[in-house]
Protein backbone atom coordinates (compact mmCIF):
# COMPACT_ATOMS: atom_id res chain seq x y z
CA UNK A 1 0.00 0.00 0.00
CA UNK A 2 1.35 3.41 -0.99
CA UNK A 3 1.54 6.00 1.80
CA UNK A 4 -0.43 9.21 1.29
CA UNK A 5 0.93 12.70 1.79
CA UNK A 6 0.13 14.29 5.13
CA UNK A 7 0.33 18.02 5.70
CA UNK A 8 -0.82 18.38 9.29
CA UNK A 9 1.04 19.84 12.28
CA UNK A 10 2.55 16.47 13.23
CA UNK A 11 4.08 16.08 9.77
CA UNK A 12 5.37 19.67 9.83
CA UNK A 13 7.11 18.96 13.17
CA UNK A 14 8.74 15.85 11.73
CA UNK A 15 9.99 17.82 8.73
CA UNK A 16 11.39 20.56 11.00
CA UNK A 17 13.33 18.00 13.05
CA UNK A 18 14.89 16.63 9.87
CA UNK A 19 15.77 20.07 8.49
CA UNK A 20 17.31 21.23 11.79
CA UNK A 21 19.01 17.91 12.56
CA UNK A 22 17.15 17.74 15.88
CA UNK A 23 15.56 14.29 16.13
CA UNK A 24 15.36 14.35 19.93
CA UNK A 25 12.98 16.44 22.04
CA UNK A 26 15.94 17.14 24.34
CA UNK A 27 17.49 19.04 21.42
CA UNK A 28 14.28 20.70 20.28
CA UNK A 29 10.93 20.44 22.09
CA UNK A 30 7.59 20.25 20.32
CA UNK A 31 6.62 23.55 21.98
CA UNK A 32 9.67 25.26 20.45
CA UNK A 33 8.79 23.86 17.03
CA UNK A 34 5.14 24.89 17.40
CA UNK A 35 6.13 28.44 18.32
CA UNK A 36 8.29 28.73 15.20
CA UNK A 37 5.56 27.22 13.00
CA UNK A 38 2.89 29.57 14.39
CA UNK A 39 5.21 32.56 13.89
CA UNK A 40 5.88 31.58 10.29
CA UNK A 41 2.20 30.97 9.53
CA UNK A 42 0.73 34.06 11.21
CA UNK A 43 3.48 36.62 10.62
CA UNK A 44 5.79 35.57 7.78
CA UNK A 45 3.55 34.41 4.97
CA UNK A 46 4.22 36.58 1.89
CA UNK A 47 1.87 39.56 1.82
CA UNK A 48 0.53 38.81 -1.65
CA UNK A 49 -0.38 35.29 -0.53
CA UNK A 50 -2.18 36.63 2.54
CA UNK A 51 -4.09 39.12 0.43
CA UNK A 52 -5.48 36.30 -1.71
CA UNK A 53 -6.38 33.69 0.88
CA UNK A 54 -7.12 35.66 4.05
CA UNK A 55 -9.45 38.30 2.70
CA UNK A 56 -13.13 38.54 3.52
CA UNK A 57 -15.92 41.09 3.37
CA UNK A 58 -17.00 42.42 6.77
CA UNK A 59 -20.13 44.48 7.42
CA UNK A 60 -20.03 47.48 9.75
CA UNK A 61 -23.41 49.00 10.60
CA UNK A 62 -23.50 52.77 11.03
CA UNK A 63 -25.77 54.50 13.54
CA UNK A 64 -27.42 57.92 13.15
CA UNK A 65 -25.28 60.83 14.36
CA UNK A 66 -22.26 58.65 15.13
CA UNK A 67 -19.16 59.18 13.01
CA UNK A 68 -16.61 56.92 14.74
CA UNK A 69 -16.63 53.13 14.90
CA UNK A 70 -13.98 51.36 16.97
CA UNK A 71 -13.04 48.24 15.10
CA UNK A 72 -12.48 46.30 18.31
CA UNK A 73 -16.25 45.97 18.31
CA UNK A 74 -16.61 45.22 14.60
CA UNK A 75 -13.60 44.29 12.50
CA UNK A 76 -11.59 42.89 15.42
CA UNK A 77 -14.34 40.76 16.91
CA UNK A 78 -12.88 37.43 17.93
CA UNK A 79 -14.71 34.77 15.94
CA UNK A 80 -13.09 31.86 17.79
CA UNK A 81 -11.90 32.68 21.32
CA UNK A 82 -10.21 29.28 21.59
CA UNK A 83 -7.94 30.25 18.71
CA UNK A 84 -7.24 33.91 19.32
CA UNK A 85 -8.03 35.63 22.60
CA UNK A 86 -6.27 38.90 21.81
CA UNK A 87 -8.97 40.29 19.53
CA UNK A 88 -6.29 41.03 16.92
CA UNK A 89 -8.01 39.02 14.21
CA UNK A 90 -7.67 41.35 11.22
CA UNK A 91 -4.48 42.87 9.91
CA UNK A 92 -5.98 45.76 7.95
CA UNK A 93 -8.73 46.84 5.61
CA UNK A 94 -8.34 48.06 2.04
CA UNK A 95 -10.31 49.29 -0.91
CA UNK A 96 -12.96 48.96 -2.14
CA UNK A 97 -15.33 50.20 0.57
CA UNK A 98 -19.07 50.35 -0.12
CA UNK A 99 -21.88 52.19 1.68
CA UNK A 100 -25.17 50.48 0.90
CA UNK A 101 -23.75 49.12 -2.33
CA UNK A 102 -22.17 52.34 -3.60
CA UNK A 103 -18.43 52.75 -3.57
CA UNK A 104 -17.08 55.28 -1.07
CA UNK A 105 -13.90 57.30 -1.07
CA UNK A 106 -11.45 55.45 1.19
CA UNK A 107 -8.66 57.13 3.15
CA UNK A 108 -5.79 55.93 5.30
CA UNK A 109 -4.19 59.37 5.53
CA UNK A 110 -5.74 61.50 8.28
CA UNK A 111 -4.33 64.72 6.84
CA UNK A 112 -5.88 64.11 3.42
CA UNK A 113 -9.21 63.11 4.95
CA UNK A 114 -9.51 66.32 6.96
CA UNK A 115 -8.22 68.37 4.04
CA UNK A 116 -11.16 67.09 2.00
CA UNK A 117 -13.54 67.21 4.98
CA UNK A 118 -12.33 70.17 7.07
CA UNK A 119 -13.51 70.67 10.64
CA UNK A 120 -14.36 74.22 11.69
CA UNK A 121 -14.60 74.56 15.47
CA UNK A 122 -17.25 76.71 17.16
CA UNK A 123 -16.51 78.51 20.44
CA UNK A 124 -19.28 78.96 23.03
CA UNK A 125 -18.57 81.47 25.84
CA UNK A 126 -22.08 81.83 27.21
CA UNK A 127 -21.15 80.40 30.64
CA UNK A 128 -19.15 82.28 33.28
CA UNK A 129 -18.15 81.45 36.84
CA UNK A 130 -19.98 83.40 39.53
CA UNK A 131 -21.97 83.22 42.75
CA UNK A 132 -25.54 83.30 44.01
CA UNK A 133 -26.05 85.40 47.15
CA UNK A 134 -28.83 86.19 49.57
CA UNK A 135 -29.59 88.22 52.70
CA UNK A 136 -30.33 86.48 56.00
CA UNK A 137 -33.57 87.51 57.68
CA UNK A 138 -33.59 85.02 60.57
CA UNK A 139 -31.59 82.18 62.16
CA UNK A 140 -33.27 79.57 64.38
CA UNK A 141 -30.76 77.82 66.72
CA UNK A 142 -33.32 76.01 68.86
CA UNK A 143 -32.47 72.68 67.24
CA UNK A 144 -28.66 73.10 67.54
CA UNK A 145 -26.39 71.79 66.23
CA UNK A 146 -28.95 72.02 63.41
CA UNK A 147 -29.32 75.69 62.48
CA UNK A 148 -32.14 76.93 60.22
CA UNK A 149 -31.41 79.90 57.98
CA UNK A 150 -34.25 82.04 56.61
CA UNK A 151 -33.71 84.14 53.50
CA UNK A 152 -35.82 85.87 50.86
CA UNK A 153 -35.34 83.12 48.27
CA UNK A 154 -33.27 79.96 47.82
CA UNK A 155 -33.63 79.89 44.03
CA UNK A 156 -30.56 78.32 42.46
CA UNK A 157 -29.67 76.16 45.48
CA UNK A 158 -29.90 72.40 45.94
CA UNK A 159 -29.45 70.17 48.96
CA UNK A 160 -25.74 69.45 49.33
CA UNK A 161 -24.61 72.81 47.97
CA UNK A 162 -21.91 74.54 50.01
CA UNK A 163 -22.66 78.11 51.18
CA UNK A 164 -20.38 80.61 52.92
CA UNK A 165 -21.54 83.18 55.46
CA UNK A 166 -20.42 86.76 56.14
CA UNK A 167 -21.38 89.67 58.46
CA UNK A 168 -23.83 87.64 60.53
CA UNK A 169 -24.79 89.40 63.78
CA UNK A 170 -25.01 87.29 66.92
CA UNK A 171 -24.41 83.85 65.32
CA UNK A 172 -20.87 84.91 64.49
CA UNK A 173 -19.64 81.28 64.44
CA UNK A 174 -20.95 81.11 60.86
CA UNK A 175 -18.88 84.02 59.54
CA UNK A 176 -16.18 83.04 57.07
CA UNK A 177 -17.13 79.35 57.23
CA UNK A 178 -18.67 77.08 54.60
CA UNK A 179 -21.40 74.50 55.15
CA UNK A 180 -23.25 71.90 53.11
CA UNK A 181 -26.97 72.73 53.20
CA UNK A 182 -29.92 70.39 53.73
CA UNK A 183 -33.73 70.41 54.08
CA UNK A 184 -34.04 73.12 51.45
CA UNK A 185 -37.35 74.96 51.07
CA UNK A 186 -38.33 78.05 49.05
CA UNK A 187 -37.05 80.38 51.80
CA UNK A 188 -35.05 78.25 54.27
CA UNK A 189 -32.20 75.77 54.51
CA UNK A 190 -30.30 74.07 57.33
CA UNK A 191 -26.61 73.85 58.26
CA UNK A 192 -24.80 72.14 61.15
CA UNK A 193 -22.91 74.27 63.70
CA UNK A 194 -22.09 73.21 67.26
CA UNK A 195 -22.92 75.65 70.09
CA UNK A 196 -24.18 78.57 67.98
CA UNK A 197 -24.92 81.96 69.50
CA UNK A 198 -28.31 83.63 69.17
CA UNK A 199 -28.90 85.60 65.99
CA UNK A 200 -29.31 89.37 66.28
CA UNK A 201 -29.43 90.76 62.74
CA UNK A 202 -27.94 90.95 59.28
CA UNK A 203 -25.59 88.74 57.36
CA UNK A 204 -25.36 87.21 53.93
CA UNK A 205 -24.82 83.78 52.42
CA UNK A 206 -23.17 83.03 49.09
CA UNK A 207 -22.99 79.98 46.88
CA UNK A 208 -20.22 79.74 44.30
CA UNK A 209 -22.06 78.32 41.27
CA UNK A 210 -21.08 74.74 40.46
CA UNK A 211 -23.89 73.76 38.07
CA UNK A 212 -24.15 75.13 34.54
CA UNK A 213 -26.18 74.32 31.44
CA UNK A 214 -26.39 75.56 27.88
CA UNK A 215 -27.44 74.34 24.44
CA UNK A 216 -24.86 74.07 21.67
CA UNK A 217 -25.60 74.16 17.96
CA UNK A 218 -26.50 70.61 17.06
CA UNK A 219 -25.89 67.90 16.21
CA UNK A 220 -22.29 67.89 17.50
CA UNK A 221 -19.40 65.52 16.80
CA UNK A 222 -18.51 62.93 19.41
CA UNK A 223 -15.07 62.99 21.10
CA UNK A 224 -14.53 66.54 19.84
CA UNK A 225 -15.79 68.71 22.73
CA UNK A 226 -13.10 70.53 24.73
CA UNK A 227 -13.93 72.76 27.71
CA UNK A 228 -11.53 75.05 29.54
CA UNK A 229 -11.82 77.31 32.60
CA UNK A 230 -9.98 78.10 35.85
CA UNK A 231 -10.61 76.69 39.32
CA UNK A 232 -8.65 78.18 42.20
CA UNK A 233 -6.46 80.00 39.69
CA UNK A 234 -5.47 76.73 38.02
CA UNK A 235 -6.43 75.72 34.48
CA UNK A 236 -8.97 72.94 34.20
CA UNK A 237 -9.50 71.12 30.89
CA UNK A 238 -12.46 68.87 30.23
CA UNK A 239 -13.43 66.73 27.23
CA UNK A 240 -16.15 64.35 26.17
CA UNK A 241 -15.47 60.64 26.03
CA UNK A 242 -17.65 59.85 23.03
CA UNK A 243 -20.32 58.36 25.30
CA UNK A 244 -22.00 61.62 26.27
CA UNK A 245 -19.93 62.01 29.45
CA UNK A 246 -17.73 65.06 30.19
CA UNK A 247 -14.63 64.32 32.27
CA UNK A 248 -11.23 65.73 33.28
CA UNK A 249 -8.92 65.59 30.27
CA UNK A 250 -5.80 65.22 32.43
CA UNK A 251 -6.97 62.87 35.16
CA UNK A 252 -6.89 59.08 35.04
CA UNK A 253 -7.56 56.48 37.72
CA UNK A 254 -4.73 56.49 40.28
CA UNK A 255 -3.89 54.16 43.18
CA UNK A 256 -1.62 55.28 46.03
CA UNK A 257 -0.61 54.49 49.61
CA UNK A 258 -1.50 56.53 52.68
CA UNK A 259 1.44 57.64 54.87
CA UNK A 260 -0.51 59.59 57.49
CA UNK A 261 -3.82 61.24 58.38
CA UNK A 262 -3.98 64.36 60.56
CA UNK A 263 -7.38 64.66 62.29
CA UNK A 264 -6.60 67.64 64.56
CA UNK A 265 -8.64 69.98 62.35
CA UNK A 266 -11.64 67.63 62.10
CA UNK A 267 -13.98 67.53 60.28
CA UNK A 268 -11.18 68.60 57.89
CA UNK A 269 -8.60 65.80 57.59
CA UNK A 270 -5.16 66.15 56.01
CA UNK A 271 -4.09 62.98 54.18
CA UNK A 272 -0.38 62.49 53.48
CA UNK A 273 0.64 60.08 50.71
CA UNK A 274 3.85 58.04 50.45
CA UNK A 275 4.55 59.26 46.91
CA UNK A 276 3.50 62.39 44.97
CA UNK A 277 -0.10 61.69 44.00
CA UNK A 278 -0.56 64.07 41.03
CA UNK A 279 -4.20 64.74 41.95
CA UNK A 280 -6.04 68.03 41.60
CA UNK A 281 -8.78 69.66 43.66
CA UNK A 282 -12.19 68.18 42.92
CA UNK A 283 -10.94 64.63 42.32
CA UNK A 284 -12.91 61.84 43.99
CA UNK A 285 -10.92 59.36 46.14
CA UNK A 286 -11.98 56.10 47.79
CA UNK A 287 -10.08 54.58 50.74
CA UNK A 288 -9.40 50.99 51.76
CA UNK A 289 -7.53 49.14 54.53
CA UNK A 290 -6.97 52.25 56.66
CA UNK A 291 -6.24 51.39 60.31
CA UNK A 292 -7.46 53.66 63.07
CA UNK A 293 -9.41 56.11 60.90
CA UNK A 294 -11.61 53.27 59.70
CA UNK A 295 -14.48 55.66 58.93
CA UNK A 296 -12.75 56.30 55.59
CA UNK A 297 -12.72 52.69 54.39
CA UNK A 298 -14.91 52.04 51.31
CA UNK A 299 -16.13 55.65 51.31
CA UNK A 300 -15.50 58.33 48.69
CA UNK A 301 -14.49 61.95 49.22
CA UNK A 302 -13.85 65.00 47.05
CA UNK A 303 -10.37 66.35 47.79
CA UNK A 304 -9.35 69.99 48.31
CA UNK A 305 -6.14 71.97 48.91
CA UNK A 306 -4.05 69.37 47.13
CA UNK A 307 -0.25 69.66 47.28
CA UNK A 308 2.44 67.27 46.00
CA UNK A 309 1.95 64.69 48.78
CA UNK A 310 -1.12 65.90 50.72
CA UNK A 311 -4.78 66.64 50.21
CA UNK A 312 -7.76 67.44 52.44
CA UNK A 313 -11.07 65.64 52.86
CA UNK A 314 -14.07 66.15 55.18
CA UNK A 315 -15.09 63.47 57.70
CA UNK A 316 -17.08 64.08 60.88
CA UNK A 317 -15.87 62.52 64.17
CA UNK A 318 -12.85 60.63 62.80
CA UNK A 319 -10.80 58.16 64.86
CA UNK A 320 -7.04 58.65 65.22
CA UNK A 321 -4.96 57.14 62.42
CA UNK A 322 -2.69 54.22 63.31
CA UNK A 323 -1.30 53.10 59.97
CA UNK A 324 -1.68 51.63 56.49
CA UNK A 325 -4.32 52.24 53.88
CA UNK A 326 -4.63 52.90 50.17
CA UNK A 327 -6.66 55.32 48.09
CA UNK A 328 -8.04 55.09 44.57
CA UNK A 329 -8.63 58.32 42.68
CA UNK A 330 -11.31 57.98 40.04
CA UNK A 331 -11.73 60.34 37.14
CA UNK A 332 -14.39 62.88 38.02
CA UNK A 333 -17.36 63.12 35.69
CA UNK A 334 -18.23 66.78 35.20
CA UNK A 335 -21.42 66.49 33.19
CA UNK A 336 -23.09 65.23 30.06
CA UNK A 337 -23.76 66.19 26.45
CA UNK A 338 -26.60 65.13 24.19
CA UNK A 339 -24.88 65.05 20.80
CA UNK A 340 -28.17 65.22 18.89
CA UNK A 341 -29.86 68.12 20.72
CA UNK A 342 -26.69 69.90 21.90
CA UNK A 343 -27.94 70.03 25.53
CA UNK A 344 -24.86 70.37 27.77
CA UNK A 345 -24.88 70.22 31.57
CA UNK A 346 -21.84 70.67 33.81
CA UNK A 347 -21.33 70.17 37.54
CA UNK A 348 -18.00 71.22 39.04
CA UNK A 349 -16.95 69.63 42.38
CA UNK A 350 -15.26 72.98 43.10
CA UNK A 351 -16.77 76.08 41.51
CA UNK A 352 -14.98 77.87 38.65
CA UNK A 353 -13.42 81.18 39.57
CA UNK A 354 -15.75 84.18 39.61
CA UNK A 355 -16.02 86.01 36.27
CA UNK A 356 -13.92 83.28 34.60
CA UNK A 357 -15.30 82.27 31.20
CA UNK A 358 -16.08 78.60 30.58
CA UNK A 359 -14.84 78.15 27.00
CA UNK A 360 -16.50 75.34 25.05
CA UNK A 361 -15.03 74.25 21.71
CA UNK A 362 -17.12 71.89 19.60
CA UNK A 363 -17.99 70.90 16.01
CA UNK A 364 -21.50 70.82 14.65
CA UNK A 365 -22.48 69.21 11.35
CA UNK A 366 -25.22 68.40 8.89
CA UNK A 367 -25.99 64.68 8.78
CA UNK A 368 -26.41 62.77 5.52
CA UNK A 369 -25.51 59.65 3.58
CA UNK A 370 -21.78 58.86 4.02
CA UNK A 371 -19.54 58.54 0.98
CA UNK A 372 -16.08 58.95 2.57
CA UNK A 373 -14.42 56.58 5.05
CA UNK A 374 -11.18 57.05 6.99
CA UNK A 375 -9.40 54.05 8.51
CA UNK A 376 -7.20 55.42 11.30
CA UNK A 377 -5.75 53.69 14.39
CA UNK A 378 -8.14 50.77 14.18
CA UNK A 379 -11.16 53.02 13.83
CA UNK A 380 -13.51 53.97 11.00
CA UNK A 381 -14.53 57.63 10.67
CA UNK A 382 -17.22 58.45 8.12
CA UNK A 383 -18.36 61.63 6.35
CA UNK A 384 -20.96 62.96 6.14
CA UNK A 385 -21.97 61.86 9.62
CA UNK A 386 -24.81 59.33 9.11
CA UNK A 387 -28.40 60.52 9.31
CA UNK A 388 -29.74 56.97 9.58
CA UNK A 389 -28.57 53.36 9.70
CA UNK A 390 -26.26 52.31 6.85
CA UNK A 391 -24.28 49.19 6.08
CA UNK A 392 -20.62 49.63 5.19
CA UNK A 393 -18.85 46.75 3.45
CA UNK A 394 -15.08 46.62 3.85
CA UNK A 395 -12.51 44.12 2.62
CA UNK A 396 -10.67 42.91 5.71
CA UNK A 397 -7.41 40.99 5.74
CA UNK A 398 -7.27 38.38 8.49
CA UNK A 399 -4.36 37.00 10.39
CA UNK A 400 -4.34 33.22 9.87
CA UNK A 401 -5.89 31.29 12.74
CA UNK A 402 -3.18 29.62 14.78
CA UNK A 403 -3.03 25.83 14.90
CA UNK A 404 -4.64 24.26 17.96
CA UNK A 405 -4.39 20.53 17.23
CA UNK A 406 -1.87 18.05 15.83
CA UNK A 407 -4.26 17.28 12.98
CA UNK A 408 -4.69 20.92 11.90
CA UNK A 409 -3.48 21.81 8.41
CA UNK A 410 -2.74 25.16 6.73
CA UNK A 411 -5.55 26.72 4.71
CA UNK A 412 -3.92 25.22 1.60
CA UNK A 413 -2.28 21.87 2.27
CA UNK A 414 0.49 22.57 -0.26
CA UNK A 415 1.89 25.18 2.14
CA UNK A 416 3.05 22.60 4.68
CA UNK A 417 6.57 22.32 3.27
CA UNK A 418 6.95 26.11 3.13
CA UNK A 419 5.89 26.27 6.78
CA UNK A 420 8.40 23.58 7.79
CA UNK A 421 11.20 25.40 5.95
CA UNK A 422 10.28 28.84 7.34
CA UNK A 423 10.03 27.46 10.91
CA UNK A 424 13.37 25.70 10.50
CA UNK A 425 15.05 28.92 9.40
CA UNK A 426 13.62 30.70 12.46
CA UNK A 427 15.04 27.98 14.74
CA UNK A 428 18.44 27.92 13.01
CA UNK A 429 18.63 31.71 13.16
CA UNK A 430 18.08 31.61 16.92
CA UNK A 431 20.92 29.08 17.18
CA UNK A 432 23.13 31.41 15.12
CA UNK A 433 23.53 28.57 12.57
CA UNK A 434 23.94 30.82 9.54
CA UNK A 435 25.26 28.01 7.38
CA UNK A 436 22.03 26.06 7.94
CA UNK A 437 19.99 29.17 7.14
CA UNK A 438 21.94 29.69 3.92
CA UNK A 439 21.37 26.09 2.87
CA UNK A 440 17.60 26.26 3.39
CA UNK A 441 17.00 29.74 1.91
CA UNK A 442 16.94 28.69 -1.79
CA UNK A 443 14.61 25.77 -1.01
CA UNK A 444 12.26 28.17 0.81
CA UNK A 445 12.32 30.53 -2.19
CA UNK A 446 11.37 27.65 -4.48
CA UNK A 447 8.38 26.80 -2.27
CA UNK A 448 7.31 30.46 -2.36
CA UNK A 449 7.40 30.38 -6.16
CA UNK A 450 5.22 27.28 -6.18
CA UNK A 451 2.71 29.01 -3.88
CA UNK A 452 2.65 32.07 -6.11
CA UNK A 453 2.23 29.96 -9.26
CA UNK A 454 -1.21 28.94 -8.08
CA UNK A 455 -2.19 32.60 -7.70
CA UNK A 456 -0.78 33.45 -11.14
CA UNK A 457 -2.70 30.57 -12.75
CA UNK A 458 -5.95 31.75 -11.16
CA UNK A 459 -5.45 35.27 -12.57
CA UNK A 460 -4.87 34.17 -16.17
CA UNK A 461 -7.45 35.94 -18.34
CA UNK A 462 -8.39 38.40 -15.60
CA UNK A 463 -8.32 42.04 -16.71
CA UNK A 464 -6.33 44.39 -14.45
CA UNK A 465 -8.25 47.37 -13.04
CA UNK A 466 -6.97 50.87 -13.86
CA UNK A 467 -7.46 54.26 -12.25
CA UNK A 468 -9.52 55.38 -15.26
CA UNK A 469 -12.32 52.87 -14.81
CA UNK A 470 -15.74 54.14 -13.81
CA UNK A 471 -14.87 57.73 -14.67
CA UNK A 472 -18.39 59.00 -15.30
CA UNK A 473 -19.21 61.54 -12.61
CA UNK A 474 -22.24 62.60 -10.64
CA UNK A 475 -22.55 66.40 -10.66
CA UNK A 476 -22.24 68.08 -7.29
CA UNK A 477 -20.88 65.06 -5.41
CA UNK A 478 -17.15 65.14 -4.52
CA UNK A 479 -15.12 62.15 -5.74
CA UNK A 480 -18.15 60.91 -7.65
CA UNK A 481 -16.07 60.13 -10.74
CA UNK A 482 -14.60 57.15 -8.95
CA UNK A 483 -16.63 56.43 -5.88
CA UNK A 484 -20.35 57.00 -6.39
Amino acid sequence: MVATISSNVSEIRTKVRRLTASPSSSQLTDDQIDEAVQTAYVQELPADVKSQFFKEVVDVYLEPNQDRYALAGEINTVSNPDVNTSGNVYESIREPVYVEGRRAKFYKDRGQFYADWPRTATLDTSLTGGATTGNITAIDISGAPTVEITTASTTGLQNGDVVTFANVGGTTELNGNSYAISNLTATTFEVTQAAPSAFTSGGTWSYAIQRFSTTLSAPTLQQEIVIGTKVGGQSLRLKDGGDGVIYNANQADTVGEVAGIDITGAPTLIVTTKEPHGLTDGTSVTFANVSGTTELNNNSYVIANASATTFEITQAAPTAYTGGGTFTATNVFYGSIDYVTGALSLTFPIAPDADEAINIWYYWYTAGRPYAVLYWKNELIVRPVPDKVYRVEVEAYKYPDQFTDDENTPILKQWWQWLALAASIIILSERQDMEGVTNLAPILERQERLIRNRKANEEIGQRNATIYEGSQGVPGIPFANRYW
